[in-house]
């Protein structure tokens, strides 16, 4: 059982800086709001792809196999900080 909550902990260490980089990616599109955002993306190993991000006040966030939310800007950063 110790072995099992030990691996879960740092499991969770292991995430922490993800879920960093999330709040920091919520807070600039956040910030962005008021207009359109030309960015790359990664389709694949050295696949870039460029887009634009329509304001839609909304974010997705994808929390594992099968489960994501679509929440407003605040509630996903919320969500991310009592993580």
């Amino acid at each position: 059982m110790e072995v099992r909550l030990r691996q879960r902990r740092d499991n969770l260490r292991e995430k922490i800086p993800e879920i960093k980089r999330t709040v920091q990616a919520i807070e600039f599109l956040q910030e962005k709001e008021e207009e359109a955002i030309t960015t790359h993306f990664p389709l694949a190993d050295n696949i870039y792809v460029e887009a634009e991000v329509q304001k839609t006040g909304t974010c997705g966030l994808w929390l594992g196999v099968c489960n994501s939310t679509l929440n407003t800007f605040c509630c996903s950063l919320l969500f991310c900080r009592q993580m």
